[in-house]
């Protein structure tokens, strides 16, 4: 059975971590008490998170607010990860999620394989719980989710000159 009452919760107890662990890897908090969740383990959410807390590094400090009008010159830049959730946050205010999620996956799809999928699965997870209940803090992952997306962006090559497999 999937519940979702511990997942905004435990959202607010990691919303300083960043997208990075200590390690080097991915955070994959979030994805992981959604999915927790999604399975009816609401149990296992804050034992697991206690454990893996202890590798999480915060938020980077933002830069320079990505401009709306010229957000392509931005993608891609992973030191602006912060500026591009800030980004996200503010188009999440002022338009429903679903509208600002239909437009951005549309721009963002050609980077689907940047950093091993890390952006597009969080965007799913944030969605799966969104659409059980919108929440602030379930809003705020999905702008995190996009961000990180966005700052990862990496097209890969679509060179039609290569040879193809048979």
């Amino acid at each position: 059975m999937m519940t979702h009452t511990l997942f905004d919760t435990a959202l607010e107890s990691i919303e300083d971590a960043g997208p990075d662990l200590r390690n080097g890897l991915t955070n994959h908090a979030p994805m992981a008490i959604e999915a927790l969740c999604a399975l009816g383990r609401e149990d296992a959410v804050m034992p697991w998170l206690e454990h893996y807390r202890a590798g999480m590094l915060p938020w980077p400090s933002a830069q320079e607010p990505i401009d709306p009008h010229n957000w392509r010159a931005a993608l891609g830049q992973i030191e602006r990860v912060s500026d591009w959730r800030a980004f996200f946050v503010n188009e999440l205010q002022t338009a429903p999620w679903r509208a600002v999620l239909n437009r951005w996956v549309e721009r963002l799809t050609p980077a689907i394989c940047a950093s091993a999928t890390h952006g597009v699965i969080r965007v799913a997870h944030a969605v799966r719980a969104l659409s059980l209940d919108e929440t602030p803090m379930r809003v705020a992952e999905l702008a995190a989710g996009l961000g990180y997306w966005a700052a990862c962006y990496q097209e890969l090559p679509t060179d039609l000159s290569v040879r193809k497999c048979r």
